[in-house]
């Protein structure tokens, strides 16, 4: 199923991503090189999986994976980033391929806005509030010292795919943090899609 988010270019798809051949077919459109940016977690969950997939559709991918966590989104680890792309051989025919929650999420898409001047990227949200928050809207962003998301940039990625399997691997903790930011939304934006969370809790 495919979704026109409002007031984007991006388009939504809701599928299993590994046995759909669509993220396969975004992938082998032109591009000479697909990087893929994930962390430890992730990767100890899906990396097989993940090769597999592309091996199926004979497209080479690298994986850059960094640790885990809110303490990675940082200038340092962009740079680390970047000059991996660059000894890989990286140029403007590269996608950018964001594996991952948020943080992945908004440094892949930082990552893709700024090097070569912008290359495109293509996120897969393995979080239930990635999914709802920070793969759309293109906010892209590191932290500093001086505060949270205070440099980065608003760039859309062309595509989202949203896996509900991923939800499965979820702990409770992240799980009800993100329906708190489903509620968030629906308290702000529309009285009927509260509604409706309420009558289908």
């Amino acid at each position: 199923m495919q979704l026109k988010v409002e007031k984007t270019n991006t388009k939504v798809y809701f599928t299993d991503i590994f046995t759909s051949s669509l993220l396969a077919q975004c992938c082998k459109k032109k591009f000479a090189k697909v990087i893929i940016l994930t962390d430890e977690n992730v990767s100890r969950l899906y990396k097989d999986k993940i090769l597999s997939y592309f091996n199926i559709y004979n497209i080479q991918i690298h994986i850059i994976q960094i640790p885990a966590g809110e303490g990675s989104k940082t200038r340092e680890v962009k740079m680390s980033i970047e000059d991996q792309m660059f000894q890989l051989g990286c140029g403007r025919d590269t996608l950018m391929l964001a594996f991952g929650g948020g943080v992945i999420t908004d440094l892949a898409g930082f990552v893709a806005a700024t090097f070569c001047r912008g290359v495109p990227a293509i996120y897969i949200p393995t979080t239930l509030l990635a999914m709802v928050d920070a793969s759309l809207g293109g906010k892209t962003g590191v932290n500093t010292i001086f505060g949270k998301n205070t440099i980065g940039t608003f760039t859309e990625p062309q595509a989202v795919f949203m896996d509900m399997h991923f939800i499965f691997t979820l702990t409770d903790f992240d799980y009800w943090g993100a329906v708190a930011e489903i509620i968030k939304h629906a308290l702000i934006h529309d009285i009927n899609y509260f509604q409706k969370i309420e009558d289908n809790f």
